[in-house]
């Protein structure tokens, strides 16, 4: 019984390009189905007869000086195969480079100071911001009996700002490399006095 099947799935299973295929079952006249379809054993059976012999050539007909039946043409490879397999291999190569050169440029700006560790920023930032929190929340209790006996406007507002600044200080100094200090202070690592003094 027949077996009626598409130009391109009888290129797939015998590992063909399709139009190989097609080129080869019209000259062949191999049945034709509805869409286009070829009978796959027709198709087989033809090749067998037409395209091996070719390729082999007859023994019997070089010694009686017949020449060889015309070679059909070299059959392609399935369409893209090559082609795709080189393009995954050059863009698993070009991620690798670009991820490589990344890792480079992120460990000589580590090396420059450029960056810093993720976990000491963190602690930083935790140990400044539990600081300031407990400087801010015990200010009134420090400053209301002598708030309260004031008058003079000028100086409650003199004794609120040195709490403030008493409080950031504190908070400066709970950094544990002054990094986060010296964001809050300006960017300047050493402080304003060091960069005044020409230490940095």
């Amino acid at each position: 019984m027949a077996e009626w099947v598409a130009v391109r799935e009888a290129a797939r299973r015998l590992g063909l390009d399709p139009s190989v295929v097609s080129r080869q079952a019209a000259k062949w006249n191999v049945p034709r189905g509805e869409g286009g379809s070829i009978d796959l054993e027709a198709y087989q059976a033809a090749r067998a007869q037409n395209v091996e012999p070719a390729r082999q050539g007859s023994h019997a007909g070089r010694l009686m000086g017949d020449a060889p039946a015309a070679a059909e043409p070299a059959e392609a490879p399935a369409a893209g195969s090559q082609v795709a397999g080189g393009s995954l291999y050059m863009r698993a190569k070009s991620a690798r480079e670009v991820h490589q050169a990344r890792l480079t440029e992120l460990q000589l700006k580590r090396e420059l100071g450029e960056l810093v560790d993720k976990a000491e920023v963190a602690s930083d930032g935790a140990e400044a911001g539990r600081v300031l929190k407990e400087h801010l929340l015990t200010l009134p209790a420090r400053v209301a009996a002598d708030l309260a006996a004031e008058t003079d406007p000028r100086l409650i507002e003199d004794r609120l700002e040195r709490e403030i600044e008493g409080a950031l200080e504190a908070m400066f100094r709970a950094t544990s490399n002054g990094g986060l200090a010296s964001e809050l202070r300006g960017g300047d690592p050493a402080g304003p006095e060091a960069a005044a003094a020409g230490m940095v």
